[in-house]
């Protein structure tokens, strides 16, 4: 089983780079799309926490973990926040730190211009969180009216509250066998 640790930001390719440069953790989907090339289809954990970032990122990202061929496990070490929060949802299986929180949200941009740029940016959004939410519903089994609703309200999960509401399989260290 080989292990991948990705945290920092959620960027894509033509910034990684920069922050390599700076020394500056960071994750991009080439680099995660390398480490699962090197690890040849035999599973893997990722040991995961980010605040999130860009959500084609975290949407190619989502995609090569789904396409990958072994099993993949997700680690919830601090955080999945924003994109690292629905990337996370490509695993089978999901283990979250007793510590560690997940946060969704809807999708955010900057606009400027004329109210009909403003109602296209917002058409726009619409579709990403819709997008988005897919990933939500198919881990959760939540429907759609749920998750964007939870997304709206900006909602933090402790690890508990990630496990009751499907986001989470398991915490971490903690014996269910214990009385």
């Amino acid at each position: 089983m080989k292990t991948i640790n990705l945290s920092g930001n959620v960027i894509p390719d033509e910034y990684a780079d920069m922050y390599d440069f700076f020394g500056m953790p960071a994750i991009s989907p080439s680099n995660v799309q390398q480490q699962l090339d090197d690890a040849n289809g035999d599973d893997v954990t990722i040991n995961l926490s980010s605040n999130g970032g860009v959500v084609t990122s975290g949407s190619q990202i989502y995609t090569a973990l789904k396409a990958y061929s072994g099993k993949v496990q997700v680690n919830i070490t601090g955080i999945a926040a924003s994109a690292a929060s629905f990337l996370a949802m490509a695993a089978d299986k999901i283990l979250i730190s007793p510590t560690a929180q997940m946060m969704i949200h809807k999708a955010q941009s900057w606009t400027d211009g004329n109210a009909d740029d403003h109602d296209h940016e917002s058409m726009v959004l619409s579709k990403i969180d819709n997008s988005i939410a897919n990933a939500y519903m198919a881990k959760t089994g939540l429907d759609r009216a749920q998750v964007i609703q939870m997304m709206s309200a900006e909602t933090w999960m402790t690890a508990q509250d990630a496990v009751d509401k499907g986001f989470a399989d398991e915490i971490m260290f903690v014996d269910n066998t214990a009385p």
